[in-house]
C-alpha cells in the first residue's frame, strides 16, 4: 500500500535549506544510558522537571532524548548552541523557538511514536509532521467512526487486510500533520476536512469545510522513516520538496 522507503541519508558536514525544501530527520529514542544524559545536559529545567513526571524510566529518558535531539538538529539551523535555545507556543500551542537577533527563520514541527522521533525544518513553510506505528486496534472502527470524515470512513470501510490496517494510520497522521501545519492543532475538530487514504490514491487534502481554499495550498508527503511505521508530512506549499535525515546518535 505505501510508497517505497525514502532514502534517509546521515546528513552532510554542511547543511543548506532552501526555502522550498523541508527537511525531515528520523532519530531513534532508545539510546545507551551515557548518550541520553549527555543530551539532556542540554535540556532545560522546564524539560527536566517534565521528565520527573513520566511514570516509567523508559519514557523518562525517551522524553529527554527527544528533547535534547531536537535542539541538536534545530543548532544546525543556526538556531543557537542547543542549550541556550528558548521555545514559545502559538495561541493554538504549536510550538516554535523564541528569535534570536539576526537569527535564520527556522520552522519545525516534531512527532513521536514508541523508539522513534520525527523532526521536519523548514525556513519559510509550515510544516506539520506525525508518526505512528502500525498495530492492530481493537477499537479502530470505534475511532473512524467517530473522528473521521464520512468520505474517509467509506474509503476506509472499503479496504481489507493489510490495506484496511495500513489505511487507518495513513489517514491518520496526514490528519494530524494537517493539522498540526495550520496550527490548529486538536481545536480543529477531524471531521471538519477529508484527506485521501486509499491504496491508489496520491496523499492530498480532498475537501476542508472550514477553509476551501486550503485544498489548493497544502501538500502532502508520505514517509517511511522506519519498517512497522507510517508518517506523513504536511506543508503549506504545493511544490514543496523534502530531503530525508537520519540523526546519529
Amino acid at each position: 500500500m505505501l510508497s517505497p522507503h525514502q532514502l534517509w541519508r546521515p546528513p552532510p558536514r554542511q547543511l543548506t535549506l532552501e526555502d522550498t525544501v523541508v527537511h525531515i530527520w528520523s532519530a531513534v529514542l532508545d539510546l545507551p544510558q551515557a548518550r541520553t544524559s549527555e543530551l539532556a545536559e542540554a535540556c532545560s529545567p522546564e524539560e527536566h522537571a517534565r521528565a520527573r513526571r513520566f511514570r516509567f524510566e523508559q519514557h523518562k529518558q525517551r522524553f529527554l532524548a527527544r528533547r535534547g535531539i531536537l535542539r541538536t538538529i534545530l543548532s544546525r539551523y543556526g538556531a543557537g548552541a542547543p542549550q541556550h535555545q528558548r521555545f514559545t507556543s502559538t495561541t493554538y500551542g504549536r510550538p516554535a523557538l523564541e528569535p534570536l537577533p539576526d537569527q535564520p527563520a527556522v520552522e519545525f514541527n516534531t512527532s513521536h511514536s514508541q523508539a522513534l522521533f520525527l523532526c521536519a525544518v523548514a525556513r519559510t513553510l509550515t510544516v506539520g509532521v506525525d508518526v505512528e506505528f502500525v498495530r492492530a486496534m481493537r477499537d479502530a472502527e470505534q475511532v473512524a467512526a467517530r473522528f473521521f470524515a464520512p468520505g474517509e470512513y467509506a474509503a476506509w470501510r472499503s479496504l481489507s487486510g493489510q490495506d484496511r490496517l495500513e489505511g487507518f494510520f495513513v489517514c491518520w497522521t496526514r490528519k494530524e500533520a494537517y493539522i498540526k501545519a495550520t496550527g490548529e492543532g486538536l481545536t480543529r475538530p477531524l471531521d471538519s476536512f477529508e484527506v485521501s487514504l486509499r491504496p491508489e490514491e496520491r496523499p492530498r487534502l480532498l475537501h476542508d469545510a472550514r477553509d476551501p481554499q486550503n485544498v489548493s495550498r497544502f501538500g502532502f508527503h508520505d514517509l517511511r522513516p522506519a519498517a512497522g511505521y507510517v508518517a506523513s508530512l504536511a506543508v503549506q506549499g504545493r511544490n514543496a520538496s523534502i530531503e530525508c535525515w537520519q540523526w546519529d546518535a
